[in-house]
Formats: structure tokens, sequence, C-alpha cells
């Protein structure tokens, strides 16, 4: 409901600074909320960001909220935070047992990046609200395992899984030819208005699939 919208905000930003101060991270500057929002449900997730402003303007912080902004997402005027994160991961249906790479495929993205009508609305908004766009790329891979054509589970290490009696599985990687494909796309419709280029997700295990050049290639 409405009426614990502020608490549930309250509690959100509580978390997140009690967190940070028990892994001494320092000081918090922004907050980046994941929320896959559609029309039905924009207007809940809309409030409960203006309440985490009202939460942080409160206690004077010096918090600048961001958030994450789907492909289907693209048409909406106004994004209800400081800065947007365009996520180029998670681009496919993964339930669907026909789907490619629902990781990353570039028909998947073009489907809605050469859509000029809505390409002119995006960068036309940009001037007004939500200015700051960064673009996220994805380097992980996994396994989606489906029984008897349907969805049952991801596995992280895909090698290792046993298959089971009626089970089968997709191999999903993060290639860096689709990345720079993507990526060239991209720049091309909207680079004007990217301010920066992010690694999804960031560690070790992740990174030693690429060599230096190609994680060089999609920062820059």
């Amino acid at each position: 409901s409405r009426g614990s919208m502020f608490m549930l905000a309250e509690n959100i930003l509580k978390r997140i600074l009690n967190m940070c101060s028990y892994n001494e991270l320092g000081p918090v500057n922004e907050i980046h909320l994941d929320c896959d929002w559609t029309k039905s449900t924009k207007e809940d997730f809309t409030y409960l960001c203006s309440m985490i402003r009202k939460v942080i303007a409160s206690k004077q912080l010096n918090i600048k909220l961001s958030g994450t902004i789907r492909l289907h997402q693209l048409e909406e005027a106004e994004y209800p935070f400081d800065s947007g994160v365009l996520m180029m991961y998670n681009t496919g249906a993964i339930k669907n047992n026909i789907t490619k790479n629902s990781i990353l495929d570039y028909d998947d993205v073009y489907k809605y990046l050469s859509v000029n009508k809505r390409i002119k609305k995006f960068i036309a908004a940009r001037e007004y609200n939500c200015p700051v766009i960064d673009v996220a790329y994805p380097a992980y891979s996994w396994g989606v395992v489906f029984y008897n054509n349907h969805f049952r589970k991801l596995v992280g290490n895909p090698q290792d899984y046993v298959l089971q009696e009626g089970e089968t599985i997709r191999f999903e990687n993060s290639e860096i030819e689709t990345i720079l494909k993507v990526k060239q796309l991209v720049d091309s419709k909207i680079g004007n208005v990217v301010k920066g280029n992010v690694i999804y997700h960031l560690d070790s295990n992740n990174l030693s699939k690429y060599n230096y050049d190609e994680i060089e290639s999609i920062y820059n």
C-alpha cells in the first residue's frame, strides 16, 4: 500500500547504509534500483523512488538515485531516477526453449533500436529527464535447463551439470564478437546520449574469458 511505501523506502536506505558501514565501504554517493517495471507496476515503482528521494532528503544526504532501463522501457519519456543504466543483457526470453541466447542476441537488440521513432523519442527526452545514460554489457555465462521443453532452472557451471532424464541444456555465453556488434549498433543509434559503458558483472572469473584489448574495446 502507499501508506507502507515510505516505511519500505526507509528500510531500504537503512539497510544499504548499514551494509556499507559494516563493510567499511565509505560514504554512499548513489543508490541503484533494479526493477523490471511494466505499465502495470510503473506507478508503484515511481512512487517508491519518490519516497526514497524523500527519505534521503529528510536525512540531508547527498545521494543520487539510479536505476536500470530495459529495452522495452525505451519509449518512456520520463524515468524516476537521476541516471539510468540501459541493460544490454538478458535481452531474450530465457524461458522460451527456442531462444538462441537470452543473455545477448543482436537480433533481439536490433528489434528495439531499429525503430527510429522510438529512438528519437528516447534521445529527445534525455534533454529533460534522466540525462545521464550508461550502457551495461554482459560478461557472464550459464546453462538454461529445460525439462520436456519447459524451463526448469539456471545453472552457473553447466559443464559440471549432470542432465536428468527428459532434460536438455542450452549453453549461453557473452561472446565478445556479439558484444562489439551490439555496441556498434548502440553507438550508432544513441551514442550521443551515452555517458559511459559498464561490464556486468565484474569479477575475476568472468574477466578471465577476455583479453585486455577486448575489455578495453567494450569500455571505449
